[in-house]
């Protein structure tokens, strides 16, 4: 009869040890967010996603002549290169507004008729717009 005490101890033990490493997997698969993601949580993501990937156009070019504000555009968070032509005499300067009005950068200032770049650092997406200043001609375009 105590050998059957035992076999029975043995049986609840190994079921015992059984039910508690299976709480462990299962305690251990919740601590390490082992779950399905529900379809608003996806959707939510990918949303997100495709504000971070906004793209500039295809050619985001903008010309014109002397003293000027351009119409707001929209730019993507990260760099973009801004490429500049003047062919006036006298001052040259560039300067990219956010959609409030605050300087996010001087692009160019130079005096007389200019060419070049400028790599700049955009914060956040949203709508930007330049502040021209010039005497003559000039051309940006946005990459």
């Amino acid at each position: 009869m105590e050998s059957n005490k035992k076999e029975s101890g043995f049986k609840v033990r190994g079921c015992l040890v059984v039910l508690v490493f299976f709480l462990f997997l299962a305690a251990v698969a919740g601590f390490f967010g082992a779950r399905t993601p529900d379809l608003a949580e996806v959707y939510q993501e990918k949303q997100a996603v495709k504000k971070k990937e906004a793209v500039i156009p295809a050619s985001l070019v903008l010309t014109g002549e002397g003293q000027q504000a351009t119409n707001k555009f929209s730019l993507p968070e990260g760099l973009v290169v801004f490429e500049a032509s003047h062919s006036g005499k006298q001052k040259f300067a560039v300067r990219l507004l956010n959609d409030q009005g605050d300087e996010i950068e001087l692009i160019v200032d130079k005096m007389g008729e200019f060419s070049g770049s400028k790599a700049v650092k955009i914060p956040v997406p949203g709508d930007y717009l330049l502040n021209i200043d010039a005497d003559g001609k000039w051309r940006i375009e946005a990459k």
